[in-house]
């Protein structure tokens, strides 16, 4: 069989517990979005952002929120500065790099780092791995002995 697939459960979609009547319940809220009801009480509400109960937002997880890969173009021992609001994550190439990050340009700590290997012979290198980091919002990030770089970002 080939070509099979199911339709989406229409909206409001509920499930009950049988002896106490206690319902769990996904309607609609209004264009585009959802909710997820408890007892008849919003709990959650979702479309491209999530709000909680009191509509306070809640951020989508990273690599959920619209981010796509980027490859961008980074110097070593340069400070970049994460001011998209959100985490990104950074990848990068290099027999020995690293990425480090600080909260003001000043205190560094090491997060991420590649390694490598080289002939004992020749020295010449015979392959790089990729290393990665998370950077939160509002954080600096520089590279050491890096190249190859690309950003998880919006």
């Amino acid at each position: 069989m080939s070509g099979f697939s199911a339709p989406p459960p229409s909206l409001p979609l509920s499930l009950a517990d049988a002896p106490t009547g206690e319902e769990l319940s996904l309607e609609h809220v209004g264009a585009g979005l959802a909710g997820i009801f408890w007892r008849g009480v919003k709990m959650l509400e979702f479309g491209m952002s999530l709000t909680d109960m009191n509509g306070n937002e809640i951020q989508a997880p990273l690599g959920m929120a619209g981010e796509t890969w980027q490859s961008v173009s980074r110097s070593n021992n340069t400070n970049y500065h994460n001011t998209t609001g959100r985490p990104i994550v950074v990848t990068f190439t290099g027999n020995g790099a690293n990425v480090r990050v600080s909260t003001d340009a000043a205190n560094w700590v090491t997060v991420g780092a590649s390694g490598g290997g080289t002939t004992s012979h020749t020295g010449t290198t015979i392959y790089q791995a990729r290393g990665s980091a998370i950077i939160p919002p509002n954080h600096y990030y520089r590279f050491s002995s890096a190249s190859d770089f690309a950003e998880l970002r919006q």
